[in-house]
């Protein structure tokens, strides 16, 4: 089983690379933290290439991430909350995503991939929600061909408690793991 999770973080160390890492070693087979953000990936530009031909027109460091979701048995997504939704850097790299969409509305393909699990890791503090996180991930999760029921965590309070001293999270990341692997 290959399983992917992509860490929306800019943070190497924070409080969303540690409940990548605690899932990570509750999982078998091969897993792979992927960091979006150390890559020099641009936003869609819309430009619609992608509606006739595979892949992305832009031609940087994206494709290689598109190819690793497009094998990967499960995808999770691990985020920080900023202002009650996913970071925007991270957002600008995942709005690349129209390249599966437009390969499974206007191309006919795409359905070789589909079928994955998924689930979605966050982290936050301040006093925004989690719900447009919550949704934003399910949104891209289910263009990268994960189906069923999403399972989500999130580390609250981070302003004041990191995530490693939640008690009850190390208990959750594992059925996090289990429903991955079931």
């Amino acid at each position: 089983m290959k399983i992917l999770i992509l860490n929306a973080s800019p943070r190497k160390e924070g409080d969303t690379a540690y409940m990548a890492a605690l899932l990570a070693k509750h999982l078998p087979g091969e897993v792979e933290i992927l960091r979006l953000t150390d890559e020099k990936i641009a936003p869609c530009i819309d430009c619609r290439a992608c509606r006739k031909q595979k892949g992305c027109a832009l031609g940087d460091d994206f494709e290689p991430y598109a190819q690793i979701i497009q094998v990967a048995d499960a995808v999770v997504l691990a985020s920080p909350i900023w202002f009650g939704t996913l970071p925007g850097p991270f957002l600008s790299a995942m709005s690349r995503m129209q390249c599966f969409f437009s390969a499974r509305k206007f191309r006919g393909e795409g359905a070789s991939f589909w079928g994955k699990k998924g689930a979605v890791l966050l982290a936050g503090g301040g006093s925004g929600g989690k719900e447009a996180a919550f949704r934003t991930a399910e949104i891209l999760l289910r263009e990268m061909g994960v189906e069923g029921e999403i399972p989500k965590v999130v580390a609250s309070d981070t302003d004041f408690r990191p995530a490693k001293e939640d008690a009850s999270l190390e208990a959750q990341i594992k059925e996090i793991a289990k429903s991955l692997c079931s």
